[in-house]
């Protein structure tokens, strides 16, 4: 494994650096044509946008479309912390070929997996990491983008939890192992793939776009942690229709975007069903006039068996079905499962402050009784605030960020089975990609919370993180002291851009009370990324 490891280090370096010698620098893309779903790199640019700095614009689907961060870099004209990386390139950025840079990203864990938000990359216990290039070619409504990522984790071995009753399969979610494909470990091998990662064909033009993309997606209003979907999981090959920045009325701007998308499972998912799952995704935001700093939405997510025979035009209808009338339940309509989002967002420019409440719920109602009298039946719910302190014309900013979920299992449980928010008891799978959670992992079990504070200064940032997630051994009302269990992480990071370099660094620390009954755990956890081009 040792071996194993080294090999892997000495070719993400061996290949980083030959990249490095045999590209043009000069060529490179901005700051712009980067920003990913869920990166530091789009949390920089909402800041700014609370600052006023730069025009508002949807939040509810991400990656942002070419059309924002176009309007975006038409009118930046005052100083900014990362100016050079997000420097005014109008008129640019509608013709342009760049090399995308090599990027190395590096972790370690001492005891157990320890991660989250990180895409394709699972960190295991050891060494993980990921290596990644590629190239963007965008000529005016058309823009390609080509970077997959090689993905590796050591994969060590490490103490398990406690095995569900009658569960022989030493690698699954040890507390739903029939009902989600979220594995413990994958394996006793290393782990080693090659992803398509934030690759897409896109066409956008008039006020419309169309996409067949792999990119990670983030839907709904949260900052790094999403009810429905971010960049937890690795990105999923998707279709995608709708509005690149909504479309004007007199009563406000509407957003909206049809996702249909095949979504994976890992080899550890439960024994019930096998094979891909069909996904569509439908979002529908608005925004009033004259109120730039509002958004409200909703939001559909459905999972259904891959069609054996192939995918028909009758499957394409598959986001339009009834909010309180589960076909299912009767035997009238294939297995599937459907989540429900609606949120709000508001931005004050004044207070340098943005403020958004997301409430979730896992399948549609049996009847309109169940619907109306029973919301937190497989309901869950998140708010969260992002608050900038700093100047408008200037060279450094705080923020501090704070977002918290909750998926508790209400007293319902009592009288009827209940399943945390991402499980299903139908579609095995849950709410995954590749054995990892489509949605937020402070979801994972019943919540959590997350707050960051971070310093923006010139060219870098420096922060620090506190997560907490609430980690119960059952879900029975009233969970015994022996079975109650939490996860406590501080972490510390930083970045740096030098000229065409970017630098990354994070450690921290991750306390996992009550692991198994009246034993607590540790992990230290240290990494590393270089990025050459940008």
């Amino acid at each position: 494994m040792k071996r194993a490891t080294s090999i892997f280090l000495v070719s993400f370096v061996a290949g980083t650096l030959a990249l490095a010698n045999t590209a043009q620098l000069s060529a490179q893309s901005s700051g712009w044509t980067g920003v990913n779903a869920g990166s530091d790199d789009e949390l920089y640019l909402r800041s700014l946008q609370i600052l006023g700095v730069i025009p508002a614009t949807s939040w509810a689907v991400r990656p942002l479309s070419n059309a924002s961060l176009d309007s975006a870099q038409r009118v930046i004209n005052v100083k900014h912390p990362w100016s050079d990386r997000f420097a005014n390139n109008a008129g640019k950025s509608s013709s342009l070929i760049a090399w995308r840079g090599a990027a190395l990203n590096v972790d370690w864990n001492s005891a157990f997996p320890w991660g989250g938000n990180d895409g394709a990359q699972w960190k295991g216990r050891g060494v993980s990491g990921t290596l990644t290039t590629g190239f963007l070619f965008r000529w005016k409504p058309l823009t390609i983008r080509a970077e997959p990522i090689l993905v590796y984790a050591q994969n060590s071995a490490f103490d398990v939890l406690p095995t569900e009753s009658g569960t022989t399969n030493p690698f699954v979610d040890r507390m739903r192992p029939d009902r989600i494909d979220l594995p413990d470990r994958f394996g006793n091998n290393a782990l080693q793939r090659l992803d398509a990662g934030e690759s897409e064909i896109k066409l956008e033009a008039h006020g419309l776009t169309a996409s067949l993309s792999n990119r990670n997606m983030f839907i709904g209003p949260a900052f790094k942690n999403a009810l429905l979907v971010d960049a937890n999981a690795p990105g999923f090959a998707h279709l995608s229709m709708g509005t690149s920045d909504g479309i004007y009325t007199p009563i406000g701007r509407f957003s909206g975007v049809i996702t249909y998308a095949r979504l994976a499972q890992s080899a550890f998912a439960p024994d019930k069903r096998q094979g891909s799952r069909l996904a569509s995704a439908t979002v529908i935001s608005w925004r009033p006039p004259h109120a730039n700093g509002v958004e409200l939405g909703a939001v559909r997510f459905y999972h259904r068996d891959w069609p054996a025979d192939g995918l028909v035009l009758g499957d394409l209808k598959i986001p339009f079905g009834s909010f309180a009338h589960d076909r299912e339940l009767f035997g009238a309509q294939a297995p599937d499962n459907q989540l429900l989002s609606l949120f709000g967002r508001l931005v004050s420019v004044q207070a340098g402050l943005e403020l958004f409440v997301d409430y979730g719920r896992n399948d549609r109602g049996s009847s309109k009784r169940d619907l109306t009298v029973e919301p937190e039946q497989n309901a869950a719910w998140s708010v969260g605030f992002l608050k900038v302190v700093g100047q408008r014309n200037s060279e450094h900013f705080w923020t501090t960020r704070a977002e918290y979920l909750n998926g508790r299992v209400t007293s319902i449980e009592v009288f009827r089975p209940q399943a945390t928010f991402y499980e299903h008891f139908t579609i095995t799978q849950g709410h995954t990609n590749l054995g990892q959670l489509l949605g937020s992992p402070l979801l994972e079990r019943t919540g959590g919370f997350e707050v960051a504070v971070d310093r923006w200064g010139k060219g870098g940032k420096l922060g620090a993180m506190l997560q907490e997630r609430s980690m119960p051994l059952t879900l029975g009302v009233g969970v015994p002291a022996n079975a109650a269990r939490a996860q406590w992480a501080l972490q510390l990071n930083g970045t740096q851009h030098v000229r065409n370099m970017e630098y990354g660094m994070r450690a921290g620390v991750v306390w996992d009370f009550n692991r198994t009954a009246n034993n607590n755990a540790e992990n230290f956890f240290i990494g590393g990324s270089v990025r050459i081009g940008r």
